[in-house]
């Protein structure tokens, strides 16, 4: 599209300087008008033998275009070579604009990898929370079931404890009705001692007695 649009131009610009060189063959106007719209011109007049004028460029440190020439070939030099220029810009701009519509090509290509790539990501967090939320959910309902259990386990654990605290009591209980026991056992052979030596004791008193008797 550039390429045509600098190809016209340059066209046009060709037809307009044929048809300026026409008319300059059979006239000469007056150019002043057009040196006043050559803003980006200087046009310098040299006063000699015969009258020519020097041409240079405002906005390239003047640099000069062309010099020695009359009036009307000073102005369609200096209208050729701002054709020149504008082409020459204007190739420069479709270069730039070539430049611009490959890196967008690259910058479009790299787009759509990113967006593939993230729309990829997506889709594997996705994946992702759905297994980590049917893990949660393993974990929490494990989780529960150990709680279960373990108010289970607490709740056994209460009854043994106070199965425990019972089974101590009988058994300190036991322990002091065996106590009783060792010391009532313990008071009745004391008491059967004493009374085997009683009965000891009268046995000899009833021997001896017998004994007094049978003597004559």
């Amino acid at each position: 599209m550039i390429g045509k649009i600098f190809l016209v131009c340059t066209l046009v610009g060709s037809v307009l300087l044929a048809g300026v060189s026409i008319v300059a063959y059979f006239a000469v106007p007056n150019m002043n008008p057009a040196m006043a719209d050559l803003e980006n011109y200087s046009f310098k007049q040299q006063i000699g033998e015969t009258t020519t004028w020097q041409v240079k460029r405002r906005l390239d440190n003047d640099s000069n275009v062309v010099q020695n020439v009359n009036q009307f070939d000073a102005v369609v030099r200096a209208r050729s070579d701002e054709t020149s220029t504008l082409n020459k810009q204007l190739a420069e701009m479709g270069e730039q604009q070539q430049r611009v519509n490959e890196e967008r090509t690259r910058l479009k290509a790299e787009y759509t990898q990113d967006l593939q790539a993230l729309q990829q990501s997506i889709v594997d967090k996705q994946a992702q929370v759905v297994s980590d939320d049917r893990v949660v959910k393993e974990a929490s309902a494990d989780f529960q079931d150990k709680a279960v259990r373990s108010r289970e386990t607490r709740v056994k654990s209460a009854s043994l404890r106070q199965d425990v605290i019972r089974v101590r009591a009988e058994l300190d209980e036991l322990r002091t009705e065996e106590y009783v026991l060792v010391t009532q056992r313990r008071n009745l052979v004391e008491q059967l001692l004493r009374i085997r030596l009683d009965s000891d004791v009268i046995q000899d008193r009833i021997d001896q007695l017998q004994q007094q008797l049978q003597i004559p």
